[in-house]
């Protein structure tokens, strides 16, 4: 599970090392994001994937949300799971140029997370 603190320090190495402008846009969305991961809607993969999805699909933060999205997958593999990064990192993309459902997301993403 990522806290909001977590999400915080992620969106914060972008900043840092992508040279992306520091700012959160809609602070209330985020805590709404993390609420929900809280009250158990969802669990494991899909609460990493439900973050990764609010953030790049509701543009959280005023730059960097497709590179800070990225990064919440990547907390995956500290859990033990293998990532087909590139089919990720594309995923992503889609996510934030086309209209994709958190359904289609989630479908999608489980296929590259091993």
């Amino acid at each position: 599970m990522i806290d909001l603190e977590n999400l915080l320090e992620i969106h914060d190495t972008v900043v840092r090392y992508e040279n992306a402008l520091d700012g959160i846009r809609d602070m209330n969305t985020l805590y709404s994001i993390i609420d929900t991961q809280k009250q158990g809607w969802y669990n494991g993969i899909d609460s990493i994937l439900w973050i990764s999805y609010s953030v790049c699909g509701g543009h959280i933060f005023s730059d960097g949300n497709k590179r800070t999205s990225f990064l919440v997958l990547k907390t995956l593999e500290e859990q033990g799971y293998k990532l087909d990064t590139e089919k990720l990192a594309d995923l992503i993309l889609d996510l934030a140029t086309k209209t994709m459902t958190r359904e289609e997301f989630f479908y999608k993403a489980h296929l590259y997370i091993i």
